[in-house]
């Protein structure tokens, strides 16, 4: 698969492309839930992907040099949710 660069308007663009094929085959589309995968980068834009339908956010902390996680924007994420 190769790699592109995602952003909500991709996601909406996608989610879009999965309620026509959900239309073709005659199923629901509100039986799948949808997922997203953002990074730390993208916790600022949360309400862009919710706006685009995702209705789950992953959001992926990783280092490829062994740093220690950056949890910040995890936390600022979660104490604007409650």
């Amino acid at each position: 698969i190769p790699k592109r660069d995602w952003s909500s308007d991709v996601c909406s663009s996608d989610l879009g492309i999965l309620d026509a094929h959900c239309a073709e085959i005659g199923r629901d589309p509100e039986e799948i839930e949808r997922t997203v995968l953002i990074g730390t980068d993208e916790v600022g834009e949360v309400d862009a992907y919710l706006a685009a339908g995702a209705e789950h956010l992953i959001v992926g902390v990783h280092t490829s040099d062994g740093r220690p996680f950056d949890l910040a924007p995890v936390e600022a994420l979660l104490a604007a949710a409650r």
